[in-house]
């Protein structure tokens, strides 16, 4: 599970905790373009980081959001991978 793409999730993740550590409203989301095994490997990324994890589906595209809290998230504070 130590492949490159794995470790820029984690990564990714990691860099979120670390600058939006004092923003409980937090999110990072991740582009559209992931397989449902890179959602995977989010998700349990983030389970282990006790991360909130959403899923917004349109009909072409899942888009997954990572965030510490349910509770209001701030778009002002949202991170975007492209």
């Amino acid at each position: 599970m130590n492949n490159e793409e794995t470790l820029g999730f984690y990564t990714a993740i990691q860099v979120f905790l670390l600058h939006y550590r004092s923003i409980p409203t937090a999110a990072l989301e991740f582009p559209p373009t992931l397989n449902s095994g890179q959602r995977c490997i989010v998700r349990s990324l983030a389970q282990k980081h006790n991360l909130e994890i959403d899923y917004s589906e349109s009909i072409s595209e899942t888009c997954v959001t990572v965030f510490k809290s349910r509770k209001e998230t701030d778009i002002s504070h949202n991170l975007k991978l492209i």
